[in-house]
């Protein structure tokens, strides 16, 4: 009797303690966690259609791949009135005489207003003659190049039907110019000239020009003797950073037939060419 009172007790004793240790874990749970649920709101997810593949292609950009031939160059200046060969030709007028066509100069450029030009110079003439320049200037565009203009006659210079080959200078900011020199010579005097062609406002023409060089030869015991003789050189100086031209500075050597020496000459651009600024008398 007493033995069963004991295990009954016992039990007790455990369902007691079991029952503490629940109530101490809800307690442990309910400090742990709110007491109501906080709710979550789900963002909504948007459904992407995804379209087939698609291939970006650009808008055609205006380019040229080649630059212009001599040949199509020619053929713009010319058109059909020249017969056109190996890069050269040849027009006939309207009295019947024949003239060759040769190129002098061609080149291409950026001029100061970013543009791409290319200047082609050439030479016609007969042989006993001097040979006529003619000038023009194309412009690259979305189609090809294309004649923005042309002059003929611009000058005469040279000898024998054969001009001399014109020089690429720079006479200014994104400005260029074709420079001529050439040799006269008669009965003892020997003459250097040269001229100066480039772009203005009305297209291209003649900016500059001058007898640069001058002597006198006589013969004298089988001889060459120089009686007298002058040169000259030429000098393009920036007035200021951004000139449109600069200025050209004429600087002479030596003495005339009198024994007088030439003045230094300044020259600046003013309307379509050079013109004296400035002579030191």
């Amino acid at each position: 009797m007493v033995k069963s009172q004991g295990t009954h007790f016992m039990q007790k004793q455990r369902s007691a303690i079991l029952c503490l240790a629940l109530v101490l874990l809800s307690l442990f749970i309910v400090g742990c966690y709110p007491s109501k649920p906080t709710p979550i709101t789900l963002a909504t997810t948007s459904t992407v259609s995804i379209s087939p593949t698609e291939t970006f292609v650009p808008a055609p950009f205006p380019t040229v791949v080649s630059l212009i031939t001599p040949q199509e160059a020619l053929e713009q200046m010319y058109g059909n009135q020249a017969q056109v060969y190996n890069n050269e030709g040849s027009i006939t007028s309207a009295q019947g005489f024949t003239y060759k066509i040769h190129i002098n100069l061609f080149t291409c450029y950026w001029d100061n207003l970013g543009f791409e030009k290319c200047l082609v110079i050439t030479d016609r003439g007969v042989k006993f003659d001097r040979p006529s320049i003619d000038g023009a200037i194309f412009d690259r565009t979305a189609t090809g190049w294309k004649l923005h203009s042309f002059h003929s006659d611009i000058t005469k210079i040279g000898t024998e039907g054969i001009a001399p080959k014109g020089e690429l200078i720079q006479i200014g900011t994104g400005k260029q110019a074709v420079l001529f020199k050439t040799t006269y010579a008669n009965q003892g005097f020997v003459t250097d000239y040269l001229v100066m062609i480039a772009e203005t406002e009305n297209g291209l023409g003649v900016v500059f020009e001058l007898t640069s060089a001058d002597k006198y030869m006589t013969v004298e015991n089988q001889k060459d003797v120089t009686k007298w003789e002058w040169n000259s050189s030429l000098e393009f100086q920036p007035i200021s950073s951004n000139d449109e031209y600069y200025q050209l500075v004429v600087t002479y050597y030596g003495t005339d037939e009198n024994g007088n020496p030439h003045p230094l000459q300044v020259y600046r651009f003013s309307d379509t060419k050079y013109v004296l600024f400035y002579e030191n008398k």
